[in-house]
């Protein structure tokens, strides 16, 4: 492969045709997503068996043992759904160009398919250092007040949380464009159900 390009010019010459990139495409994302299943179980802080997965799912464990079968292929959206809910983890889909996924594929190492639970402190703390001007690693860049909106919309118990969530992340002019009713900008939370959808785009990663 060409320096720094995880693919090289005779690769793309044997994928020219629509139906061998079709089915690489296919064989790919089924193996990517099954090494990525079995990686976050056999995690160091998890160390779950299929069988304790599948009891987080609902599921028994034979159905686990398909999952992450890359053979398999019959992935449902909902399933990856309640995958990503077992592990307290968001799922991300999307339609990237060719270039990115290249690049997100080949990421198969067992420490670029680590992923962290979600920890209200941790993501908090580094909140409150972005706010502060102080390093704190990688933070996406979304609009912070939309979090605590939908944190406040959720049940009564969740109503601490939004306000430790509001408190430690001041509400700043959203990163999307276009304005509300108020001419503000608008934010995650401010845009319709059906044009924001449930954020269910299609990168098969579970992020």
């Amino acid at each position: 492969m060409p320096y720094g390009l995880p693919w090289s010019e005779e690769f793309i010459g044997q994928i020219t045709d629509k139906d061998d990139r079709r089915e690489f495409v296919a064989d790919q994302v089924r193996t990517r997503l099954a090494l990525l299943i079995r990686a976050l179980r056999e995690q160091d802080e998890r160390q779950w068996s299929q069988t304790e997965l599948g009891q987080r799912m609902g599921k028994p464990q034979s159905v686990i043992s398909r999952i992450e079968d890359p053979d398999y292929g019959k992935l449902s959206l909902q399933t990856l759904f309640e995958v990503a809910d077992a592990f307290d983890l968001p799922l991300w889909v999307d339609i990237p160009e060719w270039e990115e996924w290249f690049r997100r594929i080949g990421e198969v190492e067992s420490k670029r398919l680590r992923r962290r639970s979600f920890n209200a402190e941790r993501l908090v703390a580094q909140a409150r250092a972005a706010r502060d001007g102080q390093p704190s690693g990688a933070i996406p860049s979304i609009c912070p007040g939309s979090v605590a909106t939908r944190a406040s919309m959720g049940a009564q118990g969740n109503q601490t949380m939004s306000d430790t969530v509001s408190q430690a992340m001041p509400t700043q002019p959203a990163l999307i464009d276009g304005v509300n009713e108020d001419g503000h900008n608008r934010g995650y939370a401010d845009y319709p159900r059906n044009a924001m959808g449930t954020l269910n785009s299609l990168s098969v990663n579970i992020q």
